[in-house]
């Protein structure tokens, strides 16, 4: 036998990446609301890292932990806050309050979100978003983080800021 044709990685164009994206919203939908599946699988690059798995990263990263539990840390001797996150339309959110609003406001520590390949980013970096003076007057700030095909985004509001070079590769 021989090889008489060789196949390539199939590239969709932009409406069929819709239409495709469109369907499996549906499908998943369908799947969740019949019980025939209680939870989906989170896509590519976004499941969550455990604590265990966490700390080999940052070690193998050549970060120097202190602490580790499984909201908040002392990494690099700063201060940590791990949040994993919510998964809504916009990107996984993840809300300030409380104490960890208050470091946010400070600029003291860092968000260190375990998705994928891990997001590590200064708190002096997430507060560029939040350019609105009365940000910092709620109760809560939501702030949200979009992993598209090769980048991550930071949203909040209609203020949006590339934070792909923060991600940890872990591979």
């Amino acid at each position: 036998y021989s090889v008489v044709a060789q196949g390539e990685k199939q590239n969709l164009n932009p409406l069929q990446k819709v239409i495709a994206h469109s369907l499996i919203e549906e499908l998943n939908f369908f799947l969740l609301k019949k019980n025939l599946i209680i939870k989906l699988i989170e896509e590519k690059g976004q499941e969550e890292v455990m604590l265990d798995e966490l700390r080999q990263i940052l070690l193998k990263k050549k970060f120097k932990i202190d602490a580790l539990s499984a909201y908040e840390g002392i990494v690099n001797k700063e201060k940590v806050f791990i949040r994993p996150g919510s998964k809504k339309n916009k990107g996984w959110q993840i809300t300030f309050r409380d104490v960890f609003k208050n470091h946010l406001k400070n600029e003291n520590g860092n968000l260190l979100i375990p998705r994928g390949n891990v997001i590590y980013i200064p708190f002096s970096e997430v507060i560029k978003v939040l350019k609105e003076p009365s940000s910092f007057e709620k109760n809560t700030i939501d702030v949200f983080f979009a992993f598209e095909e090769d980048k991550v985004f930071l949203r909040y509001k209609d203020t949006e800021l590339e934070v792909t070079s923060f991600l940890i590769n872990n591979s």
